[in-house]
């Protein structure tokens, strides 16, 4: 960062200023529910689909609103060639929090530990 936009910022800090954020710009296209709604519906019918297919998909859009309606507004990320949710649902915490609970059994006591687990089958 230059000198000039730290001796900026020490300014409008000085007079009060409490954001550090960039506020929304006009001209900057924004995303319409219609399309949000569109993106929505054509993830749940096939989640290996790929920006580019959405947009043939989805007329009068562009790749830039069609990747921000998935990654901004719906809160999904690529992994392994599928579209995903970024947040947890209830039974992934639930999974989540077993696996820390016993990592931290196991650095407790890593031998009497591993000897207390009950293995078992189906029959």
């Amino acid at each position: 960062m230059s000198v000039q936009h730290v001796r900026k910022w020490c300014r409008e800090f000085s007079a009060g200023w409490k954001k550090v954020h960039d506020e929304e710009r006009n001209g900057r296209p924004s995303v319409s529910e219609a399309v949000i709604e569109m993106v929505q519906r054509e993830m749940l019918q096939s989640r290996r689909i790929t920006v580019s297919e959405l947009i043939a998909r989805i007329t009068g859009s562009s790749y830039g609103t069609v990747k921000r309606a998935l990654t901004e507004k719906l809160g999904y990320h690529k992994s392994c060639a599928r579209w995903v949710p970024q947040l947890l649902t209830s039974e992934h915490e639930k999974r989540l929090d077993c696996a820390r609970q016993f990592l931290q059994k196991y650095q407790g006591d890593k031998e009497g530990m591993l000897d207390s687990i009950i293995m078992r089958d189906e029959t």
